[in-house]
């Protein structure tokens, strides 16, 4: 076994990729995680050249608690998941956009890396965890060495990670003393907007994108539950449909829709089915392709109207839509959106 071979540990240390690389900095709200990152090199006996290898050094190797050196208590480890943003408290009050990264230049020749996350089952109270190292093999003479690097550990080089821990960040809307998330709309240029199909007399397309978005410098609307990748091909029926009368012979139809489009900054082309009503067996009013340039932080919306000559059928439709979202650490948020004319998109939030 090539743990024969070790005299030594050579060097050893655990560090975050926060700017302080001794810190790190969790949610407690069972989605977001901190990268560990672990490295270790060993002094080999002399005339040996084969060490451990690095199944074995990930076998041996485990996160404990640094005060006590037991295993750790506010803090579980997991595989990577979608929630592995830095949090980084001082940007957050300093209303910065990025993620700081440490310049850790050590050089191991082992290196691991894990994930830990804290439960909101472990860690009601916000607790925070000092995690150290400790590495336990035996040879194949039976001999087990065990060295730890926490404060009460037996190894002489202490190398810990101080985990802080914060309670989920509360969403609502304005006038609550939360995180507002609230919305906001733009018209579609004329460039961005071409009819696929019309029919009956209609004059006056409007296009409206409406975007929720968490009203915040640095916290983003990142995920939610359901959403997909853009399909071109894929034609959306509205979930709100309102007509008022104009004047003889002229209504005027309001649809709202929701494409149901991921989170993040990019371009994308969909198609909206201008409706008077949901039955399939009445003609619709117009099969639009709108290219919709989504920035961050945003949940998109489509809102239509145009004025129709002739309508033979309309019946108003005013459905809800319900969004699970979560912002870029995990946070999470339930939006009920619902439309009440061309570009109003109320909301509500819990």
């Amino acid at each position: 076994m090539s743990w024969d071979n070790v005299s030594s540990i050579k060097n050893i240390k655990i560090w975050t990729d926060y700017s302080d690389s001794t810190q790190g900095h969790l949610f407690i709200n069972n989605n977001h995680q901190l990268l560990l990152n672990v490295g270790i090199s060993f002094n080999l006996k002399s005339g040996t050249t084969a060490g451990p290898t690095q199944q074995e050094v990930s076998n041996a190797l485990s996160l404990i608690n640094d005060q006590d050196s037991g295993p750790l208590k506010y803090l579980k480890i997991t595989t990577a998941g979608r929630y592995t943003a830095i949090y980084d408290p001082s940007l957050a009050l300093s209303a910065a956009d990025s993620d700081a990264a440490s310049a850790e230049s050590g050089t191991y020749d082992y290196q691991l890396t894990y994930y830990v996350y804290s439960p909101t089952s472990m860690n009601a109270e916000a607790h925070a965890e000092g995690v150290a190292l400790k590495l336990d093999y035996t040879d194949t003479s039976g001999n087990r060495v065990v060295q730890e690097t926490s404060a009460t550990g037996n190894y002489y080089t202490k190398t810990c990670v101080y985990v802080t821990c914060y309670p989920a960040k509360l969403y609502g809307m304005k006038g609550e003393s939360r995180t507002n998330i609230t919305y906001s709309s733009k018209a579609v240029a004329e460039a961005d907007c071409w009819d696929y199909s019309g029919h009956f007399n209609h004059s006056g397309d409007s296009f409206t994108v409406i975007w929720f978005y968490i009203d915040d410098p640095y916290f983003k609307l990142f995920y939610f539950d359901g959403c997909s990748d853009p399909d071109e091909n894929d034609a959306h029926n509205p979930y709100y449909i309102y007509k008022e009368h104009s004047k003889t012979k002229w209504d005027i139809v309001y649809n709202a829709f929701f494409p149901n489009v991921k989170c993040g900054a990019f371009d994308y082309g969909v198609q909206i089915v201008l409706r008077s009503d949901m039955d399939d067996s009445h003609t619709t009013l117009l099969t639009e392709h709108i290219e919709v340039h989504q920035q961050q932080n945003q949940i998109t919306f489509l809102g239509a109207h145009t004025s129709v000559e002739s309508l033979n059928h309309a019946t108003d439709m005013s459905n809800r839509v319900r969004i699970q979202a979560y912002d870029q650490f995990g946070n999470s948020t339930y939006i009920v959106a619902f439309s009440n004319g061309a570009d109003a998109m109320p909301l509500s939030i819990s």
